[in-house]
């Protein structure tokens, strides 16, 4: 019975079913949450795999930077709700890298890079600031961040990008 499988199993079983199907968009939010290393790396190569066939797309929401770097094309990183970068993978994850400063916290956040956390809070859904929803976090913000939410612009929305 589903409700006797353990968090792992109950996760992989979801993701099989989702790609038995023939649909021609896969939306998999935190597919590989429960799973450890192994096989989050074998379940986004099979994710991946699926978007091969013709006309398949899949659109991953994740926390797992390692398993966004091994499957997208394209990341999007959101602050608060909001995109506040779109990049080409490859650019994202190599040179040059993010250019919006929450982005490019994640990334030198991981053991790998610096392992630098990113100081404070992040603010109440409920109760953003009127200008960017980062800027009390962030080094580079001045009174036009907390003033003005920057729109998204080439890719990011910065005013110091």
């Amino acid at each position: 019975h589903p409700h006797e499988l353990s968090g792992g199993l109950a996760q992989r079983a979801a993701t099989a079913l989702a790609l038995v199907g023939d649909a021609p968009l896969l939306l998999a939010d935190e597919p590989t949450t429960g799973l450890d290393r192994d096989l989050v790396d074998r379940t986004v190569d099979e994710l991946r795999a699926h978007t091969g066939d013709a006309g398949r797309a899949l659109l991953m929401i994740t926390h797992d930077l390692a398993a966004a770097r091994r499957v997208a094309d394209t990341v999007a990183v959101m602050y608060a709700g909001r995109i506040v970068e779109i990049a080409p993978a490859d650019a994202f994850f190599g040179a040059p890298g993010p250019r919006h400063p929450y982005a490019r916290g994640l990334l030198d956040a991981l053991p790998e890079r610096a392992f630098t956390p990113i100081p404070g809070s992040p603010p109440e859904l409920g109760d953003l600031p009127p200008g960017c929803a980062f800027a009390a976090r962030c080094a580079l913000a001045d009174a036009t961040c907390r003033a003005a939410r920057p729109p998204l612009t080439e890719g990011v929305a910065c005013h110091r990008a």
